[in-house]
């Protein structure tokens, strides 16, 4: 049973990793005011939506910076060291 608990902990560990790094992506790319009519900027834009939409309706951007997804990754990194 430890080996298959060390498995799940890896698999949700690195589900967590990368979201973060997704939504990281999507910061940068709305920063640098990238086009988002590119392929992989639509793929970042798709996965992320759903979780920030409903974020972006309570906290407010401030100016080209995009609030709701720097707390969403914080909220996830410190759910993911819990």
């Amino acid at each position: 049973m430890n080996v298959f608990s060390n498995v799940g902990y890896f698999l949700v560990d690195t589900v967590f990793t990368l979201y973060i790094v997704i939504i990281m992506i999507r910061v940068l790319l709305g920063v640098s005011r990238a086009d988002f009519y590119n392929q992989f900027s639509q793929f970042v834009v798709t996965v992320t939506n759903p979780v920030l939409i409903p974020l972006r309706r309570i906290i407010p951007s401030f100016g080209k910076i995009d609030s709701a997804a720097i707390l969403l990754m914080l909220t996830l990194k410190i759910i993911q060291i819990a």
